[in-house]
């Protein structure tokens, strides 16, 4: 019995809906995904101990911005801007896996990033457009497959909701999401038809998935855990995501498959309307976030605090500060492995791949107590994904 004869008990966000037609949009959708069970780490998987260190990889700097998003061909970067005190997004070309007019240093240094100016980028081939200009926070920015339209979040309705801009046409954007909540961190699926994302509900953060092109959401998780950073696996069959379910932010999974494996616990249809179920990835008293689905392999890259208080680079002296946050990876296979893949002075945080699976796009801050506080500038990591 895999459950999905109970999937008729489907919870809207709010109000009332005509839950087949949905039903049977989402049925359709995953129809040949809940008829697999997919490797995951057993019941015993333990990554809160040792972490493998990459070797030194070489980071080329960009611009300023944060929230960055590459494009499904790699031309482009969506990325996020504040501008006199306004959130847009800006769009940025990309040439060999640099901004054009970006051009690599040689011996540039990681683990301490310096200042860059954004008139790096202004003038040339390379320049940034901007995608948004309205007086609203425009933010998240997340490229549809085709790379043909971007969601993103937007409260130009009062509310933090989810909107849908095709690329081409970015001044007529139309309104995907309409909750009593603020809705976060887009998402779209690897088919294109769902973006999932998460909502705050009566104080707590859920997660759950709207179609695409238009429809009411479905609620995947509801229950008394924060739940948050929803990211697809490159088939569709599972949803990674960040939750305290074990009074840390850690990396959990949603699958879709049928519930076989030991240590994987159950989600309730009735509750959910979804047959699917759920195991931790990540553990320990940490603070994991940002996770992000590699497309070409079963590794996750997320920041986290873990090992903050370590020598910055193995085998140097001194420590790590408070407040520091490091980049990792997180293989899902039934063996996971975790790996720190990137390390610095300051904040490394919302990773995202290129889409050969190879090189990282991050974000880096310094700690506030340097002096630049706010101030986010832009990093590819070249190499990041190694040897696997």
């Amino acid at each position: 019995d895999d459950g999905r004869e109970n999937m008729s008990a489907m919870k809207p966000h709010a109000g009332a809906f005509r839950p087949f037609l949905l039903l049977a949009f989402l049925a359709a959708t995953l129809q040949a995904l809940a008829a697999l069970a997919l490797p995951g780490p057993g019941a015993d998987a333990d990554l809160t101990g040792s972490v493998i260190a990459a070797p030194k990889r070489e980071a080329l700097p960009l611009f300023e911005g944060e929230q960055p998003a590459v494009s499904p061909d790699g031309k482009t970067i969506a990325y996020r801007q504040w501008v006199d005190r306004n959130s847009e997004i800006y769009l940025a070309p990309l040439s060999g896996g640099l901004a054009s007019g970006i051009t690599s240093t040689s011996g540039t240094d990681p683990r301490t990033p310096a200042r860059l100016s954004s008139s790096r980028v202004t003038g040339g081939p390379g320049s940034p457009r901007r995608f948004t200009n309205d007086p609203a926070l425009d933010s998240s920015p997340a490229w549809s497959p085709d790379g043909r339209s971007l969601c993103f979040v937007s409260n130009r309705s009062e509310n933090k909701d989810i909107w849908v801009a095709e690329v081409d046409h970015p001044d007529s954007p139309r309104q995907l999401t309409r909750n009593p909540g603020p809705d976060e961190e887009p998402a779209w699926s690897p088919d294109g038809s769902l973006i999932a994302y998460a909502s705050i509900v009566e104080g707590r953060s859920d997660l759950f998935v709207v179609p695409a092109g238009g429809g009411e959401p479905v609620r995947l998780t509801n229950d008394r855990f924060d739940d948050s950073h929803p990211t697809w696996s490159p088939d569709g069959r599972r949803i990674a995501f960040v939750s305290d379910r074990q009074d840390h932010r850690n990396i959990w999974m949603l699958d879709f498959g049928a519930i076989s494996e030991k240590g994987r616990g159950p989600v309730d249809p009735s509750v959910s309307g979804l047959p699917h179920h759920f195991y931790q990835l990540t553990s320990g008293s940490f603070d994991d976030s940002d996770p992000v689905w590699c497309p070409a392999s079963d590794i996750i890259a997320f920041s986290s605090d873990r090992m903050s208080t370590l020598p910055l680079i193995p085998g140097e002296a001194g420590a790590g500060r408070p407040g520091t946050r490091r980049l990792f990876l997180v293989s899902t296979g039934p063996r996971p492995l975790l790996r720190l893949v990137q390390d610095g002075p300051g904040i490394l945080e919302q990773p995202a791949w290129m889409p050969g699976g190879h090189d990282l796009v991050y974000v880096f801050r310094p700690l506030p107590a340097r002096g630049d506080e706010g101030h986010s500038t832009l990093w590819l990591l070249v190499g990041a994904r190694g040897g696997d």
